[in-house]
């Protein structure tokens, strides 16, 4: 009998640290962003992208989205959004608004 509950503990216990590994997208390294909403209103979101010195280097309003930061779809379009801005404002030095690359970014 004791056997046989140390193999069900044995088992539970393998197949609760298997279930818990779940994939998570990568943290940005280049900066950071914000996503700014009201859950109560209708009002757009605005996305703010900063670089590691904490400069506003992209912002891009989602007037027909919400966004759920809890997916890891969600963060990782997030993150090539920052990076896609990042290479930008590296290049250029100027601060950008609604290029879009955010919503393409989304639709991947």
């Amino acid at each position: 009998m004791k056997t046989l509950f140390i193999l069900c503990l044995f088992t539970a216990l393998t197949c609760t640290a298997q279930a818990q590994t779940t994939k998570r997208p990568e943290p940005a390294t280049l900066g950071t962003w914000v996503v700014e909403s009201n859950a109560k209103t209708k009002a757009p979101v605005v996305v703010k992208f900063y670089s590691e010195s904490n400069e506003l280097i992209y912002e891009e309003t989602l007037t027909q989205k919400r966004l759920d930061i809890k997916k890891p779809q969600v963060v990782a379009s997030l993150n090539r959004a920052l990076e896609r801005a990042f290479v930008h404002w590296v290049a250029t030095k100027q601060f950008e608004q609604n290029q879009g690359w955010l919503t393409a970014s989304l639709k991947k």
